[in-house]
């Protein structure tokens, strides 16, 4: 198959670039259109030739360069999202990789295409929002109409004991009687008829399978861009509800990063089976919890501006059938968060590696 040349490029109505391996191996920018240096407000002359660990600051840039590395290595298809600092914001980017091979089928080219996804992101958030909030007022109405249909069986059976030796005086009561329980038994049929709309319309989101430290290395881009944080993450792939995950997460690390009382925080976070669930664990070495138990259980609110905070991630986890709790680590130092979803761990897929002499000093 022919190269693609960089004036193809701007025929594309999307950001969009091209890679070559340089004389090392290493995949190289050689092509970007208009609208890729419009995105990251980079000069072309200070991108071509250069690798994205060079473009890009931080754990960006070499986030993006594993999977350079990667599509270049194994000719898989490559789409991974990256929350940027593009102008005065962050934005959620999108990248599609695809590769060009020579009549002798090596790689000899890896066409890039990015969209900006933040507006899918923000709405996965709210979506998660509302669901969680859904799912609460759904266990309220199944709970409201469980608790009223006992009092309204007794109040037919108070009607019941009236009409038992009542002598009719004409004068409308026996009447009365056989409306109350009229009302009694439409009342049933009602709190019957809105107990089964409760279990039945419960919003379940399609769970798909991923890799664990590719999530957690998603929420370090966005939440520790310039490596100012250590983190260690299991390569298990699970089967589970990625965006409830990712959320839970992001909130979790990011509150672990604020009240760690340390420059420089070291997270740890794993995943294992556990019955029917998956069971998450989140480790920091942080100054712990004053009391595990209040910092779930007391006080708060969910906060919809900057994220849930504590008492809304476990709301969130709960809506979906898991369980939280928090602990001080088994070590003595810092916190340990667990929380159960509702999936499985799947055997591991192929999960290329860069080569360490390639990435060293890249810990992550």
């Amino acid at each position: 198959m022919q190269k693609m040349t960089p004036e193809l490029l701007e025929t594309i109505g999307q950001p969009a670039f091209l890679l070559e391996p340089d004389q090392d191996g290493l995949p190289i920018y050689t092509g970007v259109n208009e609208a890729w240096l419009n995105g990251v407000k980079r000069p072309r002359h200070l991108t071509l030739g250069e690798t994205a660990m060079t473009v890009f600051p931080g754990r960006f840039g070499k986030v993006a360069f594993e999977h350079h590395v990667s599509c270049l290595q194994h000719g898989v298809p490559q789409a991974y999202i990256l929350t940027l600092p593009l102008g005065s914001a962050l934005r959620s980017a999108q990248t599609h990789l695809r590769t060009i091979r020579n009549a002798q089928g090596r790689i000899v080219q890896i066409v890039g295409v990015s969209q900006d996804v933040t507006a899918q992101t923000l709405a996965d958030e709210a979506q998660a929002n509302t669901d969680t909030l859904t799912h609460e007022l759904e266990d309220f109405v199944a709970l409201a109409a469980h608790d009223l249909r006992t009092p309204m069986r007794h109040v037919t059976l108070l009607a019941d004991m009236l009409r038992e030796n009542f002598e009719d005086l004409g004068d409308g009561k026996l009447d009365l009687i056989d409306s109350l329980e009229q009302v009694a038994g439409k009342a049933t049929e009602l709190i019957t008829d809105l107990l089964s709309h409760a279990q039945t319309t419960t919003n379940v989101r399609a769970p798909e399978a991923f890799s664990l430290n590719t999530i957690c290395r998603d929420v370090f881009v966005m939440l520790d861009p310039f490596d100012h944080h250590d983190f260690q993450c299991d390569e298990t792939w699970i089967l589970a509800d990625r965006a409830t995950l990712l959320i839970a997460l992001r909130n979790l690390i990011d509150n672990a990063f604020k009240h760690c009382g340390r420059d420089r925080v070291q997270m740890r976070i794993r995943a294992k089976a556990k019955d029917d669930t998956i069971e998450i664990i989140v480790q920091d070495n942080g100054k712990g919890f004053k009391d595990p138990a209040m910092a779930f259980l007391g006080g708060g609110g969910l906060r919809t501006d900057s994220g849930y905070g504590l008492l809304g991630v476990r709301r969130m986890i709960e809506a979906r059938g898991g369980l939280i709790s928090a602990s001080h680590a088994l070590d003595g130092v810092g916190s340990m968060i667990r929380f159960t979803l509702p999936g499985a761990v799947v055997p591991t897929l192929q999960n290329p590696k860069v080569p360490q002499s390639v990435l060293l000093g890249m810990r992550h």
